[in-house]
């Protein structure tokens, strides 16, 4: 569990545990290349903004990204940089789940492959 109450910025990390990994900061969270350990369950980030680089999240595991304003329609993160929102989850570069060939690029590929992943607003 590593929490800001202001940013938090991880780039080359391993985080390593057996059933949940949370990461909080009260204003923006950006995670770049980042590597979970293969079996973990839970992972929960929480932010204002969240942006993710280089990140892919293991096929066992269960994600809930929780910002400001939640998903594009409910549902969904920001794709590319040129698309970062303050507020939202942004995917920025080369995010997946269950391996790099799974990349989560665009709606399409993440109504396909990120069935595990959850967006929601903060209460």
């Amino acid at each position: 569990y590593l929490r800001s109450l202001g940013d938090l910025k991880l780039d080359n990390v391993n985080l390593t545990a057996s059933d949940l990994i949370r990461l909080e900061a009260l204003m923006s969270l950006s995670v770049d290349s980042a590597t979970f350990s293969a079996g973990i369950k839970d992972i929960q980030m929480t932010a204002t903004t969240i942006d993710l680089s280089n990140v892919d999240f293991p096929s066992s595991s269960v994600v809930n990204l929780s910002t400001l304003k939640g998903g594009v329609d409910g549902k969904y993160p920001t794709f590319g940089s040129p698309n970062r929102a303050i507020g939202r989850v942004n995917f920025i570069n080369n995010v997946s789940y269950g391996g790099k060939a799974n990349p989560l690029h665009d709606r399409a590929s993440f109504d396909a492959l990120g069935q595990a992943i959850q967006i929601s607003k903060l209460p």
